[in-house]
């Protein structure tokens, strides 16, 4: 049996590590390895290194992987890093960089950050979402760049890339008119991407979304972001049928209803794993 894995991803400063001491703290399991990944730039595999020892519940690493390997990683770390799968969780922390995110099956995915100064650094306009969603349907490498972190898309890489170029096509001889394709399942998570800045994309990626309001006050304009992002995820969670849960909280106070039921999301979703693998 493979380890629980929780994917914990943010942008710097958001409160990630906060967050995964509360879930070592919080979730019912025995044994917590906690991950920090990083991008590892060199031509070299990835390193792994113990930054504290076994205290009998936690031990904590720091990993650099190579993005274009990023994959082969994953699949070759999460077996080896606990020695007694059955009741370990994996907390792998990460920053936003698009190739983690789909680095590996994980079980439960967070994502967690602070509110930006503006609205304007959270989404993009109109236009500029149009543009973005413009340059997706003809570029697919531009589209791989962005949504999945590959520099290079070769022949290899590509093949399980949608086929931006002859959907694009298609909808042009009038088989699928834009507005159908934005309304079904793959163009309503594509735009709903694209309407983020990119480092805030994984909120669609995720199963619980933390707005830390503990790491800046946001006053009067925080019911303008909530707002926002309630409108981005709710067509996801009718056209996908996903379940993703949204809270602006102090995420760490469990004294706070919001924050103890993003926790107590968590733990149903890695119950959930653990009864599908049974």
């Amino acid at each position: 049996m493979s380890p629980a894995v929780i994917h914990l991803s943010g942008p710097a400063g958001s409160g990630k590590t906060a967050m995964a001491k509360l879930l070592i703290n919080a979730l019912p399991a025995e044994r917590f390895y906690h991950v920090r990944f990083d991008i590892h730039r060199h031509n070299t595999p990835h390193m792994l290194r113990v930054v504290s020892g076994d205290d009998g519940r936690e031990k904590n690493f720091h990993c650099y992987v190579r993005p274009d390997i990023v994959f082969e990683s994953f699949s070759e770390l999460v077996p080896t890093i606990a020695a007694d799968p059955q009741r370990a969780v994996i907390i792998a922390e990460t920053d936003v960089h698009p190739c983690f995110r789909h680095a590996y099956p994980y079980d439960v995915k967070i994502f967690i950050f602070g509110p930006p100064p503006s609205i304007g650094e959270l989404f993009r306009s109109e236009n500029e979402t149009a543009h973005a969603i413009d340059r997706a349907m003809h570029d697919t490498a531009e589209f791989a760049a962005e949504l999945f972190g590959l520099d290079r898309v070769g022949p290899q890489d590509s093949a399980w890339v949608p086929a931006l170029d002859s959907m694009d096509q298609e909808l042009h001889a009038g088989r699928q008119t834009f507005d159908d394709f934005l309304q079904s399942p793959v163009g309503a998570e594509i735009a709903a991407r694209l309407r983020l800045r990119p480092e805030f994309q994984g909120i669609v990626d995720s199963d619980v979304v933390f707005l830390n309001c503990s790491i800046r006050p946001i006053m009067g304009r925080l019911i303008d972001y909530v707002e926002r992002i309630e409108s981005l995820l709710t067509p996801l969670r009718n056209r996908l049928e996903r379940q993703i849960y949204f809270a602006a909280c102090d995420p760490t106070d469990l004294c706070d209803p919001k924050s103890e039921a993003g926790i107590q999301r968590i733990a149903e979703a890695l119950i959930e794993a653990r009864t599908s693998l049974q």
